[in-house]
């Protein structure tokens, strides 16, 4: 196996989730020329990751140039590791000798017991359908690597806004619905207590839709109800934006946790080694958060009668007006911060995400250049 094609279009979480069998694929075939076809915005995750040649970007429309540089590669293997529409018509104009996809559905999952989480799912079709073993599935768990500078732009970020020692939390208020999003009044009041109980700082990096800055400026506005005299004894607040995903990445490595929303950042946090926090209210979450609970701890209410979809695991309302948002309501500020006092941050990033300068990592793909902080 000389060139293999891999597709995952989904979100953030789910590229992140699919690092496990790059890696698995990887050791399997060292040697291997490994292309990505991901979303546009999980692209930069994938700059730095052992094993894989290069990354394409694909965009909402089809480009009339991918049939062209899809087939000029004569790729072995084309793996789709999420089967959705897009991904037929890669599989269907694709000469690849070999044509493999996955689809998330519950015919596949009946296939196994328990239920596969996020990671399993990509790992157990590598498994299963490319016919090698996967040792240790239970311990392997996501990464994103990282460049030494970014990390050192990062922390020179954290010291700029009088923070130091990676004495802050970034508290992660963005979610991809409403419903998913724990309410602005608690992220103040939690963000109340870290600061003036622990004197840690908190961080809030705004997302660039209209609703994650609305939800912000009314999470400000309740800290500001619970605001104190400065004193150097109580945490600061930052409220800012982040140029793009690697700089998020690298201010996640340099934070002491990460707290917030099932979402993105909350996998990006722990690809990067970063304890975090997480509240879940609609969702089960079997599949979203197959990690270590002792060192990933969640706030989650089960067996709620309204999460009615798929057999009672999840619910897909946005707006939540009958059972008055309890999911999510009823995890209260106090119980998270008595949670959250048992999260340990060791010094410095996870050594095993940070990119390697020499070796076989040489063939890693580099960024065309650092983005700036505005």
């Amino acid at each position: 196996m000389k060139k293999i094609l891999i597709s995952k279009l989904r979100g953030i979480g789910d590229a992140i989730l699919m690092s496990p069998a790059l890696e698995a694929i990887h050791q399997h075939y060292p040697k291997a020329e490994i292309t990505l076809i991901v979303p546009k915005a999980c692209s930069p995750l994938f700059f730095c990751h052992p094993g894989v040649t290069d990354v394409w970007e694909i965009e909402a429309k089809h480009s009339i140039f991918w049939p062209f540089r899809i087939t000029s590669e004569f790729f072995d293997l084309y793996l789709d590791l999420n089967s959705t529409g897009r991904s037929r018509w890669i599989q269907k104009i694709s000469i690849a000798k070999q044509r493999i996809a996955d689809a998330h559905t519950h015919l596949t999952a009946s296939k196994y017991t328990p239920r596969p989480n996020g990671v399993e799912w990509d790992l157990y079709c590598v498994r299963d359908k490319l016919h090698f073993p996967v040792s240790d599935i239970e311990q392997m768990r996501p990464k994103i690597y990282l460049w030494e500078e970014e990390l050192a732009q990062a922390r020179e970020y954290w010291k700029s806004r009088g923070i130091k020692n990676e004495h802050a939390v970034i508290l992660g208020t963005g979610s991809t619905r409403p419903t998913k999003r724990w309410p602005a009044q608690y992220y103040a009041q939690l963000a109340d207590l870290i600061r003036t109980r622990l004197g840690i700082s908190v961080a809030f990096f705004a997302g660039t839709s209209d609703a994650d800055k609305a939800f912000i400026q009314e999470m400000l506005l309740h800290l500001k109800k619970e605001a104190h005299p400065e004193s150097d004894n109580i945490g600061k607040v930052i409220v800012d934006k982040v140029s793009n995903i690697r700089n998020y990445a690298a201010l996640l490595a340099t934070s002491y946790a990460y707290v917030g929303n099932d979402s993105g950042p909350k996998h990006l946090a722990i690809a990067v080694g970063t304890p975090t926090l997480t509240f879940f209210g609609p969702e089960d979450p079997l599949e979203w958060h197959p990690y270590p609970l002792g060192e990933h701890p969640i706030m989650y209410i089960p067996d709620l009668k309204c999460r009615t979809q798929d057999n009672g695991r999840w619910c897909n309302l946005s707006e939540c007006t009958i059972e008055r948002h309890k999911c999510m309501q009823d995890l209260q500020p106090e119980d998270a911060f008595k949670t959250f006092l048992g999260l340990r941050r060791a010094p410095g990033v996870h050594e095993k995400s940070i990119a390697q300068q020499g070796g076989e990592a040489t063939r890693v793909i580099r960024a065309p250049e650092l983005p700036a902080w505005k």
